[in-house]
């Protein structure tokens, strides 16, 4: 057995006697999962391997060491080398551009999640020595390749999406820079995704910060019809809820109005006609509760169809709450009557 296979089993053994966690031996290769390793219990800032040191014995020529792996086309080494300049020289001007370009190595390997999250650190931890729009661009990038890319793609068969795996990077590009150029679209994206998975009130919310955060973006036009869409498809989940029929009412009116050019209109205004016949019909529903319940209250039936009449003038069914506010009329003024000559 050769000697150093004597000196890590030593090491094992002194580890599992005194309890203490075995370090890690060496870099390593990010997958294609998901998890962000922000997540993960990985210290804030990098530091050199247990057994593992770089090539070169400057950051200057371990730079051009793994610029060279990576102009040949080993990623896989191009991507430690550049990652052990980084663990042992931090402080150096070269390490944020080794990190820089760790990051793109990953990219190129469309590892999408651990590429991300190397941008991520380089923004965190380093203020100067990278492009910083171009660093900001291509985290928009990947986290739209997450957002669209197509798994298990076999035999002719399309695959499918999972566009919620782009919601935490979304989230962070606009955390990161909230006055950048692609913010907007970033955030126009974290209410499609929400909205795509049927999470109303997520959407609802982040089209609502759009308008309010970015309201001179060409994405608020869109948002602001997706938000009253939103609005509208949650009333038919509750279709008892008259303030979620009213705000998904005036949401859409607010969209025709102000923008009377958008292709979309017509959608809105077909969305609308239904919301005002559903609201008719609450209406209509509460007149007819207040006449005809176990417990009848003509005076507030005949309120209720005058209200009716009021507010939806041009309802079917006006002219049948029409009949019955006549019909209503001397039944109230009987009561009234009684009432007024009881001793």
């Amino acid at each position: 057995m050769r000697w150093y296979n004597h000196v890590g089993a030593a090491v094992l053994v002194l580890f599992l006697v005194s309890g203490s966690p075995l370090p890690a031996q060496g870099p390593v290769e990010p997958g294609d999962s998901f998890e962000s390793t922000a997540e993960k219990a990985a210290p804030d800032r990098k530091t050199p391997r247990w057994l593992r040191r770089p090539s070169c014995t400057t950051p200057a020529d371990q730079l051009l060491y793994a610029g060279r792996l990576e102009t040949e086309g080993r990623l896989r080494r191009a991507r430690r080398a550049y990652d052990d300049l980084v663990r042992e020289w931090h402080a150096a001007p070269e390490a944020s551009e080794a990190q820089f370009k760790l990051a793109g190595v990953l990219e190129k390997r469309r590892k999408w999640q651990a590429a991300f999250d190397e941008y991520q650190y380089l923004l965190d931890q380093f203020t100067a020595g990278y492009p910083h729009e171009a660093v900001l661009e291509r985290q928009f990038r990947i986290a739209h390749a997450v957002m669209t890319d197509r798994h298990f793609k076999l035999l002719g068969m399309p695959g499918f999406t999972t566009p919620e795996a782009a919601l935490p990077l979304f989230e962070k590009i606009v955390k990161n820079a909230p006055t950048s150029a692609r913010a907007a679209e970033a955030q126009y994206l974290i209410g499609d995704i929400h909205d795509q998975r049927d999470d109303l009130e997520d959407a609802i919310d982040a089209f609502l910060h759009l308008r309010n955060r970015y309201p001179d973006s060409s994405y608020v036009a869109e948002a602001d019809f997706r938000r009253a869409l939103c609005l509208y498809r949650l009333f038919l989940k509750r279709p008892r809820e008259e303030e979620t029929c009213r705000e998904a009412l005036s949401n859409l009116s607010l969209f025709i109005r102000d923008y009377p050019a958008h292709p979309r209109v017509r959608e809105a205004q077909q969305r609308l006609d239904e919301l005002k016949e559903s609201l008719a019909g609450m209406y209509y529903e509460r007149a007819q509760f207040y006449e005809r319940g176990a417990h009848r209250k003509p005076g507030a039936a005949l309120i209720a169809y005058q209200d009716f009449i009021r507010n939806f003038p041009g309802s079917p069914l006006a002219l049948d709450a029409a009949r019955r506010i006549n019909e209503l009329k001397p039944v109230v003024e009987a009561l009234h009557n009684v009432e007024t000559n009881k001793p």
